[in-house]
């Protein structure tokens, strides 16, 4: 494997974290098509910034079409009087051309640390009985701040993965902190007191990450030159159906922009 210049960057050692466990790190499968068969090689072969490249592409969709629409709020008085208006579904989020938003997409193999660390918390808020942001992505170890901005009574639930489950109740307009120290892909949040409420929250070892905006586009900055292995994750479809994952093989030369489009299906 590729090392980089400097030793102290972008190395395994940093942070603890091997590329295997990052490529267990989530709890759900994914489907390997790496186009050169997933050969190895992967890493940085420079860690000079001017060298850096970006990652861009378009994600779509191919098949049936799950039906998006509002949430189901019935019997939630105190949710409806701070937001009358209809909250839509975010699980599926299919555009013009069946472009396809909401898609992680995330360098899993070749970058296991990073040299620097993010300047502040993570922040996560429950806003109007609704998670904002639906999906965070923070790195490992770094502190996550759970607000709510609502004053009755929401519970926080963070299903079980390679980090700590947890399940805190929060009577008002308040917040509370965790730390994730392991690489960890959608971690399921949920509400007890309101159903509907979800979100993912996914730990990486780097910042080389994007979600995919509602027409499918990605961009990834400042990836150093080298060989990698990109996913593609969606959230699964009512917390049980699943689009299938995608992993290429893709190289980025010094300052190139490479072009790495995909095609999602539901299994």
């Amino acid at each position: 494997m590729y090392v980089l210049a400097v030793a102290a960057a972008l190395s395994l050692a940093a942070c603890g974290v091997s590329e295997d466990d990052l490529l267990k790190a989530s709890s759900l499968d994914s489907v390997y098509s790496g186009g050169s068969g997933g050969s190895g090689g992967y890493g940085s072969t420079s860690s000079d910034p001017s060298t850096y490249g970006v990652i861009r592409g378009t994600v779509k969709f191919k098949g049936k079409h799950w039906k998006a629409g509002p949430l189901d709020r019935a019997g939630s008085a105190e949710c409806i009087d701070r937001r009358p208006e209809p909250i839509m579904s975010e699980e599926f989020l299919i555009g013009p051309g069946d472009t396809l938003g909401g898609v992680l997409v995330y360098i899993r193999k070749g970058v296991s640390s990073w040299p620097s660390s993010p300047s502040g918390p993570a922040v996560i808020d429950q806003i109007n009985c609704q998670y904002v942001p639906h999906h965070l992505v923070m790195r490992a170890g770094q502190e996550l701040v759970v607000k709510s901005s609502d004053p009755f009574l929401h519970n926080v639930k963070a299903m079980a993965g390679p980090n700590k489950p947890f399940n805190q109740a929060m009577s008002t307009v308040g917040q509370f902190s965790v730390t994730f120290s392991k690489p960890e892909i959608g971690k399921h949040f949920s509400c007890s007191v309101h159903g509907w409420m979800e979100a993912f929250v996914t730990v990486l070892p780097h910042p080389l990450y994007a979600i995919t905006a509602t027409d499918g586009t990605f961009e990834i900055k400042g990836v150093p030159p080298g060989k990698y292995q990109l996913t593609f994750w969606h959230q699964p479809i009512a917390n049980q159906k699943k689009i299938d994952d995608i992993t290429v093989d893709v190289k980025v030369g010094k300052g190139a922009t490479v072009v790495q489009d995909a095609t999602m299906e539901r299994n």
